[in-house]
């Protein structure tokens, strides 16, 4: 993996070139590249020389192209000699964690069945895609406080009206004064306001969905996940299902996660949570859900932008090549660069990939749908005894 992204380097990002070097802890370097290692970069910014481990570089941006003159006498990068290293220089740095030894290296020669470009396209998707999975971060989405005035309707309205605003206002003044943890005590009276209202009016999502919160908010992941999920079931809300998904991966529930983000895909575009594309694409992986896929292209009611469509396609390219159909993906890719339309290689991608679901997931999927036939039983119902 170091020497792919060596390659890669090394072709997108030229000696003296200005560059951001974005890190998988989240820190940022910025300097003039002046030297690629065989393990390390090297950016020079104000006079101070930094080295990083290629392991730790997630993504990088050339800021500005610079001519090589312009580089200090000392810098000038190294020439390119196949199957030689200069293993006689070792420079410390004091910015680095150990010394690393500067190496020149070797130019990429790829097979000559397949050509450059297209194995350069190849090694960038997988890259990127592996960049982006070691620095996910999905997070709950708060709900507004909207009134729901056609889920909450009754003879009491104005009373109705004034218990929501005073939940509303409780928990504007704690986020205001900073005191949303549990060890404050503002939350517990909130959500006794909301159980109140729930108990008066079972059918509507939104009190539910906000009583999700809270209950997320005051630690009690369980009854949180509980309620989202049974509320995404019931009325199919893409928030609903994005925040089961969030809450149930922080909670080890990857099974439910991977369906749950599958629910969201259906009617949310891919693009909108990038990092949530990214974890779905890890779930799918682990339970080789790669069906879904194919249904969320052919069988979903919502058409793709052409932005979608390529990280469709470039997902089934990177899940080809880590599942060794590394000539499957250059062949779709040669494809593409001939023009072909990006929606039907990327289905014909999923098609090649092996669809195992186990039987973990198919019995939460089986479990699931009992408890929509339920809760949809229930519902009916609760319809009838609405005040």
């Amino acid at each position: 993996m170091v020497l792919k992204l060596i390659q890669i380097i090394q072709r997108q990002v030229s000696i003296g070139s200005k560059v951001t070097f974005l890190l998988k802890n989240g820190r940022e370097i910025t300097g003039i590249l002046v030297e690629i290692g065989r393990d390390h970069v090297s950016v020079e910014s104000d006079g101070r020389t930094s080295t990083v481990l290629i392991d730790m570089i997630g993504a990088w941006e050339v800021l500005e192209e610079l001519p090589q003159e312009e580089l200090p006498n000392n810098k000038k990068p190294p020439e390119m000699q196949t199957g030689s290293y200069n293993n006689t220089k070792t420079e410390r740095y004091t910015n680095t964690v150990a010394s690393v030894e500067s190496v020149r290296v070797e130019p990429f020669l790829p097979a000559k069945t397949i050509e450059t470009e297209i194995l350069k396209k190849l090694l960038e998707i997988e890259a990127r895609f592996q960049a982006r999975l070691h620095v996910l971060k999905v997070e709950l989405k708060a709900p507004d406080f909207s009134f729901p005035t056609d889920e909450l309707k009754s003879k009491q309205k104005m009373d109705i009206l004034t218990i929501w605003n005073r939940i509303k206002d409780k928990y504007e003044y704690a986020v205001k004064i900073n005191e949303l943890s549990v060890k404050f005590g503002r939350i517990q009276p909130i959500i006794n306001d909301l159980r109140s209202l729930a108990s008066w009016f079972p059918t509507s999502a939104s009190v539910k969905r906000h009583l999700a919160y809270f209950y997320w908010l005051s630690g009690n992941q369980g009854e949180a996940i509980k309620y989202y999920r049974d509320i995404a079931l019931t009325f199919k809300n893409t928030w609903d299902w994005f925040n089961t998904a969030v809450l149930a991966f922080n909670e080890g529930q990857e099974e439910l996660a991977c369906y749950s983000l599958e629910q969201f895909f259906y009617k949310a575009p891919i693009n909108e949570v990038p990092d949530a594309w990214y974890l779905y694409v890890m779930l799918l992986q682990k339970f080789t859900n790669y069906s879904s896929l194919s249904a969320l292209l052919q069988l979903g009611d919502r058409s793709f932008s052409e932005a979608e469509l390529q990280i469709l396609f470039e997902t089934g390219i990177y899940l080809l090549k880590i599942n060794d159909y590394e000539q499957a993906a250059t062949e779709l890719l040669q494809k593409w660069s001939n023009g072909q339309p990006l929606e039907l290689l990327a289905i014909e991608a999923f098609n090649q990939l092996d669809d195992r679901p186990g039987e973990t997931y198919q019995q939460m999927i089986y479990t699931l749908n009992n408890s929509r036939e339920q809760m949809n039983k229930t519902f009916s119902k609760e319809m009838q005894y609405q005040p």
